[in-house]
């Protein structure tokens, strides 16, 4: 049996206003970030947990640890990574 590949993925960053804000980690076959991100909206879902409309980041694929399970930390490396500012 092969597992399913992982096309979604939620972490948090640190967020100077909030503490931390939500971030959307998916690959091509998620689908559109604006479908994805009107899916959660429809949810029923508290708002607490509903990533903001600019919190979506398209990866190449979703970092998976040796023993198959989502590796948390570089997930938030990434999310941290793509929505930081340029450094100069």
């Amino acid at each position: 049996i092969k597992a399913a590949e992982v096309v979604i993925a939620v972490t948090s960053i640190a967020d100077d206003k909030r503490g931390e804000r939500l971030m959307v980690l998916y690959v091509e076959a998620a689908g559109d970030p604006a479908a994805l991100h009107a899916l959660i909206e429809q949810s029923e879902i508290p708002n607490l947990w509903k990533p903001d409309r600019n919190a979506y980041v398209k990866v190449d694929h979703i970092p998976i640890t040796g023993t198959g399970k989502l590796d948390v930390k570089t997930l938030r490396v990434i999310a941290v990574d793509r929505t930081s500012p340029p450094k100069s």
